[in-house]
């Protein structure tokens, strides 16, 4: 009987999807968003005829059955949203469709189900999962020490308790001593997955201590002022704090960055143009800085970003233009997406000044950020002022190998850079950053008829930009010895950093 009954829904709600309910067609949006962490996808979109209409959805399995169906009712503005948990052994490519009240035909679209390999789960690693549900899980050294046996990563999940607002993992304080740069722990929570190394911290800074805690809360938001609570609307905002006993210290380290990824289900528009879900931290005056290495994954479901200090952040969206880049469609995209999220700067708030060449100081504070390097720095060239808003980078670009100078400690960092001197300077920041580009060869600069005149020392660098597709030329010429306009340096940072952080 159930089997009848089930087959009289699947069949009915089927003709709800392809009936014509009304002659003219009222449009429905439909947008899909996937959870890798739980296997679950979710389906929302508007229908056009309001609050109140019955909408209709199929999810079709990659073998052609049906996987899920379902109806609800639309909300205010015509808003509906569906979630189901898809079987995870089932990847591929499922087909969804939408029908609804004053649709002429069902909206359909795809999506691909591959969840990505446990990556912090490899032979030897564990997951710690209290027995009771509880807010705090308190690990001893030797759980954690079983966790690490054959892997780099230990991960501790700590399940949802029903009305917490914050989480906390208790950590033995002698794990932390040794300053091991090969070992991290993962925590995992209903507000988001901290990874921290066990180099946080120093043996100094843990001495005497017994426990050493992380953790990490949702933020009352109406604690904000009511311009930030507007900006950020229904998006999350997380505090993360570490405490060494019961004692909450302000941590900073750029020598151990930590990575934060936050669950986020974003909206339709949002979809639409990824790039610009960015993150901002909040600092203690309400302040928003951007975080350049924030990104949205739809594989995971989750924004992700690194850190070297803890504090308030938030997840948002932002779309930064400039008045002065409509004729350069071939940089414009490139430009807003990188200064949405705080890697480039325009030359006032409105203009961007693309055609300008870019000086040496520039560039390396573009690499810098976009590669999301930081570090304490005791030394730098002997022409660059310690007061300049360029120092710092120009000074982590040195201690890291990727700039040499011109010659007698010198940076000439008011000069403008030439596009070789640039190729050369990527290609030895992506070695720094563990993302070395298959290495060209004299092969692949071949079709460029100003070959010749490239440098020695460059030679190798260019024609791996080259290979790799970060560099392009104008089809004829690589222009090895012409300066770098602010366009073209939009486009090459846009590159590497997805190069980075989309493989």
């Amino acid at each position: 009987m159930k089997k009848v009954i089930s087959m009289i829904l699947t069949i009915s709600m089927i003709l709800i999807l392809t009936a014509t309910i009304s002659y003219a067609a009222d449009p429905i949006t439909v947008s899909v968003s996937l959870d890798y962490n739980t296997n679950t996808v979710t389906i929302f979109g508007t229908i056009s005829s309001g609050q109140g209409k019955q909408v209709t959805v199929i999810i079709i399995h990659p073998s052609g059955g049906i996987d899920y169906i379902e109806q609800t009712t639309s909300g205010e503005n015509g808003y509906y949203e569906f979630k189901h948990v898809l079987n995870e052994n089932k990847t591929g490519e499922y087909i969804v469709k939408v029908g609804g009240t004053g649709i002429d035909s069902p909206v359909s679209t795809t999506f691909t189900f591959d969840p990505p390999a446990p990556a912090d789960q490899s032979p030897g690693g564990i997951v710690i999962i209290p027995e009771e549900p509880k807010t705090e899980l308190d690990i001893t050294m030797a759980e954690l020490t079983e966790a690490l046996a054959g892997t780099a990563t230990a991960l501790f999940k700590i399940p949802e308790v029903e009305g917490a607002t914050s989480y906390m993992a208790k950590l033995p304080s002698s794990a932390f001593a040794s300053g091991n740069v090969d070992k991290k722990i993962t925590i995992e929570t209903k507000f988001g997955t901290i990874t921290v190394p066990m180099n946080m911290l120093s043996a100094a800074e843990v001495a005497n201590a017994q426990k050493v805690s992380i953790s990490i809360a949702s933020v009352d938001k109406t604690t904000l002022s009511a311009a930030l609570q507007d900006e950020i609307g229904n998006r999350p905002v997380i505090d993360i704090n570490l405490l060494v006993d019961d004692n909450v210290k302000a941590w900073s380290n750029p020598d151990a960055p930590i990575t934060i990824s936050i669950p986020y289900i974003p909206t339709a528009e949002e979809l639409g143009d990824p790039e610009h879900i960015a993150v901002w931290y909040i600092d203690g005056a309400g302040n928003v800085v951007s975080i350049p290495s924030g990104r949205y994954d739809a594989k995971t479901g989750m924004v992700t970003f690194t850190t070297t200090h803890l504090s308030k952040y938030a997840v948002a969206f932002v779309k930064k233009t400039f008045d002065d880049i409509a004729n350069y469609a071939w940089a414009k995209k490139e430009i807003e997406v990188m200064a949405s999220k705080g890697i480039i700067n325009g030359t006032s708030a409105t203009t961007y000044s693309p055609a300008q060449d870019i000086t040496r100081a520039d560039f390396i504070v573009l690499l810098v950020r976009a590669l999301g390097l930081d570090g304490d720095v005791n030394d730098n060239f002997s022409d660059v002022n310690p007061d300049a808003y360029y120092a710092k980078q120009v000074g982590i670009a040195k201690k890291l190998g990727i700039t040499k100078g011109v010659g007698n400690n010198e940076f000439k960092p008011g000069e403008k850079i030439v596009r070789q001197d640039m190729m050369t300077l990527i290609d030895r920041a992506m070695k720094v950053v563990g993302k070395g580009l298959a290495q060209g060869t004299e092969t692949d600069l071949a079709g460029f008829a100003d070959k010749d005149m490239i440098a020695s020392f460059a030679k190798d660098s260019v024609a791996t930009l080259v290979k790799s597709g970060i560099i392009k030329g104008d089809g004829i010429n690589i222009n090895p010895l012409g300066n770098t306009i602010r366009a073209e340096a939009a486009v090459v940072v846009y590159r590497i950093y997805n190069e980075i952080y989309s493989k």
